[in-house]
């Protein structure tokens, strides 16, 4: 194999690297100039010897070309590449067969270009699905970073055209670590058979731009952030924050063009948070494209932290809400719509309407995570227990997502218990109180077929009331927690709010706001309707990564116009100013529990 390395130079004269990588023009004053005569010859000698080794640092990054875009050749120029280089892939296709790891802080350059306001691509460089299924997933590429490193993958097509139709999952790209320099760029997905085609893991920050997906399979497409998972990987350091919106502590999709039309409605090609997940999207062409954001739920680990959307064009064809979020907050804002007028934005808590195994069980009303009622008029006071409002024994029952429950002892006011939260102490099992009548109880849960939970004949129940769950829509900072088992106590969360300004339907005018389908969600308190966030400013637009970056064309033709080669210049690591952060542990990547998801709307 082939691999021919060149030197690629990093400094311009008059001109320094900002901490992005892009250049930053410096004027010298008379005092900084080494050309003004000094008093010392020694302090003249210092400033040669600065200049010196600032010119040689920069000059060691190198171009080293694959000899094709095999998946072989494409290993052995990655292999000999350090951090700072960038590895050109040429024009071709490749089957690949077995994913590529990647630790190093390189650009990866191949030659497909996209015009995401098009939605289109000239598919130069192609990579052929042909990967082996295997339990937990495998992708084309598996990165890993360090605080420090700058990562980029750029002008490459994924395609599963040829290859297998089974479902691959957690990520055609990974990217994994504590890297707020990574760049995924002008991709093209197009009938890929992966779950997630991109997927941001561990404490990862950066950009993902100009990137065209379509032909998208069923259910699949999705881009995963899970990416606060923290020290522990559990998500809990972001969620005793605040949000940060405006800022850069997010990971950006910006100009994307997503055609998720081709067939039934789906979640297919979009974007999904949970760990911590904080993540922006902005200035995007989104055709049927959903956005969500799991819940704090199954397992140990926190749902999604926070989310911007504004900037973006939708054009929706379905009679339903634009899904929405289960944890944490949302900014969306100044975003227009076409087609079917959408229902809003889904606020959810799916612990009301299910008893979760694992840490944080289901929001009974009982539950020490949550902020419940302790007193019979309805309020809360720390230290009292949870207020019992009602018992029994079951005498009959419907079971199905909007089934009903029968005591036939009782007489109760129809509707008195509307809102509140049932539970089945023997196994805590969990539904939400849709309305009653003198003594049978309209119930609400999870509408998976896989998991309805069935009342029986003698079952014993009970009726409590939460006032706020954990991490709820809304819900923001809290008290810190950690461990595999930490100790069930609420968490004195702050409400942040969501809001919702300036999103508007076209064809007349409406706005577009919320559409909250839990009890306990209040407008004006838990989220907001055409109201901006006070004190707001988005983020720098281009974001500051994708400045002073030559284009693939360009890239590839000053690594044949500068073609030099030196194996014996000490290399050392780019990028912009080290982050005082821990190491993560490696995000969970479970098939079982990744796929594409929607969010169910049981009580709407």
């Amino acid at each position: 194999m082939a691999v021919q390395t060149q030197l690629r130079a990093r400094i311009q004269s008059g001109m320094h690297c900002d901490a992005t990588g892009g250049a930053e023009r410096h004027r010298l004053s008379d005092f900084d100039s080494p050309f003004v005569l000094r008093p010392s010859s020694a302090v003249l000698s210092s400033v040669l010897a600065v200049l010196f080794v600032g010119a040689s640092s920069a000059m060691q990054a190198r171009i080293i070309n694959a000899a094709s875009p095999s998946l072989a050749d494409v290993r052995g120029a990655i292999a000999s590449a350090a951090d700072g280089d960038t590895v050109i892939v040429p024009a071709g296709t490749a089957s690949w067969t077995s994913a590529l790891t990647i630790k190093k802080g390189i650009t990866i350059q191949g030659q497909t270009t996209v015009d995401s306001d098009s939605g289109t691509a000239d598919d130069k460089t192609v990579l052929v699905d042909n990967l082996a299924r295997i339990p937990g997933g495998q992708g084309f590429f598996h990165c890993t970073t360090n605080a420090g490193q700058a990562l980029r993958i750029t002008g490459i097509t994924f395609t599963g055209t040829g290859g297998p139709t089974e479902m691959a999952y957690n990520g055609a790209i990974r990217v994994s670590g504590t890297s707020d320099q990574a760049r995924l760029d002008h991709l093209h997905f197009t009938n890929l058979h992966h779950n997630n085609y991109i997927a941001i893991y561990g404490n990862v920050r950066g950009v993902s731009d100009h990137v065209v997906e379509n032909k998208i399979p069923s259910q699949q497409g999705q881009q995963k952030v899970f990416n606060g998972a923290g020290s522990e990987g559990y998500g809990d350091e972001v969620w005793s924050q605040p949000a940060g919106y405006g800022g850069p502590d997010f990971f950006f999709f910006e100009d994307w063009f997503v055609n998720n039309t081709a067939g039934p409605f789906t979640a297919s090609g979009g974007w999904d948070a949970n760990i911590g997940g904080k993540f922006v999207i902005r200035h995007c062409h989104l055709y049927d494209t959903e956005i969500l954001c799991h819940g704090t739920e199954g397992g140990r680990t926190r749902g999604g932290r926070a989310q911007e959307i504004y900037n973006n064009d939708y054009h929706w064809s379905y009679l339903t809400t634009m899904d929405g979020i289960r944890s944490g907050t949302l900014v969306v804002h100044d975003n227009t719509y076409d087609g079917i007028e959408p229902q809003g934005y889904g606020l959810q808590t799916y612990r009301m309407i299910f008893g979760y195994d694992g840490t944080w069980k289901g929001a009974t009303g009982a539950n020490p995570w949550d902020y419940n009622v302790t007193e019979p008029d309805g309020t809360h006071i720390d230290g009292h227990p949870p207020y019992l409002f009602e018992s029994g024994t079951v005498s009959s029952a419907v079971n199905n997502p909007n089934g009903t429950m029968t005591d036939t002892t009782k007489n109760w006011i129809t509707n008195q218990w509307n809102g509140y939260a049932l539970r089945r102490p023997s196994d805590g099992a969990t539904w939400r109180i849709a309305g009653n009548t003198n003594n049978t109880l309209n119930i609400l849960q999870w509408g998976d077929p896989c998991c309805i939970q069935k009342w029986n004949a003698n079952n014993t129940y009970e009726i409590h009331k939460v006032l706020q769950a954990l991490d709820q829509p809304g819900a923001g900072a809290s008290d810190p927690i950690s461990g595999d088992n930490p100790t069930p106590t609420w968490l004195h969360q702050v409400r942040e709010g969501c809001y919702s300004w300036n999103n508007i339907y076209t064809p007349n005018g409406h706005r577009i706001n919320w559409r909250p389908a839990s009890p306990g969600l209040l407008e004006g308190r838990d989220y907001f309707s055409d109201t901006p966030l006070p004190g707001y400013t988005p983020y720098t637009y281009p974001h500051p990564l994708t400045k002073g970056l030559p284009s693939p064309e360009q890239m590839t033709r000053n690594a044949t116009e500068n073609s030099q080669h030196n194996l014996r210049k000490k290399r050392q690591p780019w990028g912009g100013k080290k982050l005082d952060r821990k190491k993560a542990k490696k995000a969970k990547e479970n098939a079982a529990n990744e796929t594409a998801d929607g969010q169910e709307n049981p009580g709407n």
